[in-house]
């Protein structure tokens, strides 16, 4: 790395050491300046990747993960993502063309003007519609309504899946770390066997996990499940739950 041009800042270096063990490249100060969590002044330097081989190496295991529990049943937990209005949306945007364009792997102007224009000239949905244009299990989400509990304390297997459409859903679930059992009905792949806090499902697929809530959670304050994506979100596509 090469540093290109530095400025002072300040920076706060969490842990409380007075004088911490920090080492910048090509000589760059380190001023201790407060021993408030260890407060320091560093040189903001800009660096750029120059390509050389680093004498360091990582190891190919950080962590080692326990193994995946034995003897799951079936299903304790089904979440069923859905769109109530995913047909008639995306007929708007095949007739303006996008789904073409998308095809072709080429941006076309007047294509991108046509979508604009459905997008921002369709009728608007009222407000009760907007809130509960997505859901889970068949519900949009309402205030204060926690449609199902779950067990504290408990190694579980829920299935994540979607309805009628095909769009991505980031499934991300409160209360907890998952590791994710079966993609679509086959093992993950390395990267997605690890400790998981968002479960993905599209293309009409299946997500299997193996959960464990270590913490409780009331109707007064219950854990959340939704997708990852705002509008998804924000349209109805999340559920209270509870566990006890």
């Amino acid at each position: 790395m090469t540093a290109l041009e530095g400025i002072p800042v300040s920076s706060s270096l969490l842990g409380g050491y007075d004088e911490p063990e920090i080492l910048l490249s090509e000589n760059h100060p380190i001023c201790p300046i407060g021993a408030d969590a260890a407060h320091t002044e560093l040189e903001l330097v800009t660096l750029r990747p120059d390509g050389a081989e680093g004498k360091g190496s990582l190891p190919d295991t950080l962590v080692e993960l326990p193994p995946l529990f034995k003897g799951l049943p079936p299903a304790n937990q089904n979440l069923v993502m859905g769109m109530r209005f995913d047909e008639e949306g995306m007929t708007l945007l095949k007739a303006a063309g996008l789904m073409k364009m998308n095809m072709s792997k080429k941006t076309d102007p007047e294509t991108v003007k046509a979508v604009n224009k459905a997008i921002t000239d369709g009728p608007a949905l009222p407000l009760e519609k907007q809130l509960s244009a997505n859901t889970i299990n068949g519900k949009a989400f309402q205030m204060g309504v926690v449609p199902f509990g779950t067990s504290f304390n408990t190694e579980q297997r829920w299935i994540i899946s979607e309805g009628s459409d095909r769009m991505l859903h980031p499934v991300h679930i409160h209360g907890c770390q998952f590791r994710i059992l079966t993609l679509e009905g086959k093992a993950p792949p390395a990267h997605m066997a690890r400790w998981k806090d968002i479960a993905p499902v599209e293309r009409g697929g299946t997500c299997e996990i193996q959960i464990r809530f270590e913490h409780s959670a009331s109707d007064q304050s219950p854990f959340m499940a939704h997708c990852h994506i705002l509008e998804h979100e924000d349209s109805g596509m999340m559920t209270n739950f509870t566990a006890s």
